[in-house]
């Protein structure tokens, strides 16, 4: 039920500081606004990607063949 709740209110967050015209139908489904939460919480624990300053900069170069 915590879970559940917490994903609940993370999804209305994203909602509220997402530039839409309304609440994303996406998050109706409790079971993807459980995924949802829990991969977007990990990212964030994660550093987002980003790794070590200036990491993703300094790796732009790999980035030229994918389009």
């Amino acid at each position: 039920m915590e879970r559940a709740a917490a994903a609940r209110d993370w999804c209305a967050w994203e909602d509220a500081i997402t530039p839409t015209t309304g609440p994303s139908p996406r998050f109706a489904e409790p079971a993807f606004r459980l995924a949802f939460a829990r991969i977007v919480a990990h990212y964030w624990s994660q550093g987002h990607f980003l790794g070590p300053d200036g990491a993703l900069l300094a790796a732009t170069g790999r980035f030229g063949e994918i389009a």
